[in-house]
């Protein structure tokens, strides 16, 4: 014992550095695990961010043609009412506005952006109203397809 005692007071410094070398080159690696997970974090964020904003770009397409023929149908059943009124005969010009008369549309949104992100976590997504209106959105999408089909 007296011995092991020994060696200790003089060595003791050695010993101590050995420590505070094991205990640095620990939270070294311990950080760089963590720098690196967050750079496949912030990786797999911006690949997802960019594959929605992808989408909403071909949606924000359909959509403004969807007004468009919502402003077409709305002229037609403007000039159909003003038709029916004048008690004219039936004629093709009435025909053809009842037949391309449509009030519903859709929106059929590619959804695979979304779903790899609600896979991934939403908690991916570092910005808090990011993270907060990207469902918002693909529910909206979901109601109004759904209010569609009905």
């Amino acid at each position: 014992m007296k011995r092991i005692l020994s060696t200790l007071s003089i060595k003791w410094p050695e010993y101590l550095l050995e420590v505070i070398v094991i205990v640095v080159g620990i939270l070294g690696a311990y950080a760089l695990n963590n720098w690196n997970e967050e750079r496949k974090a912030s990786k797999l964020e911006l690949k997802l961010l960019s594959q929605i904003s992808g989408t909403l770009r071909e949606d924000s397409i359909v959509i403004q043609n969807v007004i468009n023929r919502m402003s077409y149908t709305q002229k037609l059943v403007l000039d159909l009412q003003e038709e029916l009124r004048s008690g004219r005969p039936y004629n093709d010009s009435i025909a053809y506005k009842f037949a391309h008369v449509s009030f519903f549309s859709s929106v059929h949104s590619d959804k695979s952006g979304y779903e790899s992100l609600l896979n991934a976590g939403l908690t991916i997504i570092k910005h808090d109203s990011i993270r907060y209106y990207i469902p918002e959105y693909f529910g909206r999408v979901d109601f109004l397809n759904e209010t569609a089909d009905q």
